[in-house]
């Protein structure tokens, strides 16, 4: 099974690939996310626990983490999770730059065994709008609300365009 959320963000490419890429600093701007934390570090990502919060449900997984800057995207490959509910799903967020100069970026769930849910079986599409969508989806709007809320980078004149000044 696959979910993908998307959005479209009002900035430059590498402002908003830059905001994703740095997990660690997600609770900054993700009310829910609890932390990101680098269990271990390679320049390319690493493995890294994380725990994020819907109302009132904690979750916490593992992942390897994996930036592609190459191909603008990110990777994660769930080790383990609370429950083992989100273990062997990989999710993929890919970044696009618009004709208009905006940025679309979608987080493509992969999920490819049977569910549990305290031993019991748990219908993908319950869990991929409970938990899976709305985090992801909260993610996407954190990451918009930063980069859109950064003022543009300043425009240096050139000698040309700076006034003289008269005595």
């Amino acid at each position: 099974m696959q979910h993908t959320v998307d959005i479209a963000i009002q900035a430059p490419l590498t402002r908003v690939f830059s905001a994703a890429a740095d997990v660690v600093r997600w609770p900054e701007f993700m009310p829910h996310c609890r932390y990101n934390r680098f269990v271990s570090h390679k320049p390319s990502g690493g493995i890294i626990k994380t725990s994020f919060s819907r109302p009132g449900i904690p979750a916490t997984w593992l992942s390897e983490y994996r930036i592609d800057t190459n191909k603008r995207r990110l990777h994660f490959h769930h080790l383990k999770s609370t429950l083992n509910i989100t273990q062997g799903m990989k999710v993929v967020w890919n970044f696009a730059e618009l004709p208009d100069g905006s940025v679309h970026v979608s987080i493509t769930h992969h999920i490819r065994r049977k569910l549990l849910f305290l031993g019991l079986p748990m219908k993908d599409a319950a869990l991929m709008k409970f938990l899976v969508y709305d985090m992801a989806a909260k993610a996407l709007v954190g990451i918009k609300r930063k980069v859109e809320a950064q003022p543009p980078a300043p425009v240096i004149a050139l000698p040309s365009q700076v006034p003289l000044l008269t005595a």
